[in-house]
């Protein structure tokens, strides 16, 4: 399925999204996931369930929205979230280059589903990557302070953009 413009899109790449996706530029072909509410579709979410604990997850988020959300949970137990503001601060829905990033979230609070909704339209996904947290992050800290860290982390990661 192609995009339907303000509607859905498949995640953008470029060598801008990150050094694995070398030059590529265009439409990913892969198989996508997404969630959210159409007028073609009731409202719906994508839920990660991992057999483990996890402290990493990486995943390629198209068309950047203010309204996608992902929320982290350790069981019944909802331990935060992260929106497409925290992710880029011009979060517009760009069905382009400038709308699709990889983002990396650490955290030491480990969790073990991770749920993907939106309140509007699509909260397009892929190339998701997941594990225990990588080396180098910091064992310790409230949970605002992990998220914050997080936010602070996939600031860092975004581009300037023209």
């Amino acid at each position: 399925m192609g995009p339907l413009a303000n509607f859905y899109a498949e995640p953008f790449l470029s060598g801008g999204n990150g050094a694995g996706f070398g030059n590529a530029n265009g439409l990913d072909t892969t198989v996508y996931l997404t969630s959210g509410i159409t007028s073609f579709a009731p409202p719906s979410s994508v839920t990660l369930n991992f057999g483990a604990a996890q402290q990493y997850i990486g995943l390629l988020w198209g068309s950047i929205d203010l309204y996608n959300t992902l929320s982290f949970y350790n069981g019944i137990s909802f331990l935060g979230s992260v929106t497409g503001v925290d992710v880029l601060a011009g979060a517009n829905g760009d069905q382009g280059v400038n709308g699709t990033l990889y983002v990396n979230i650490s955290t030491d609070a480990a969790f073990d589903s991770v749920v993907a909704t939106s309140s509007q339209y699509a909260f397009e996904f892929d190339n998701v990557a997941f594990g225990e947290k990588p080396l180098g992050v910091p064992d310790g800290g409230s949970l605002m302070g992990v998220f914050g860290l997080a936010l602070i982390g996939m600031a860092g990661i975004a581009r300037r953009r023209s």
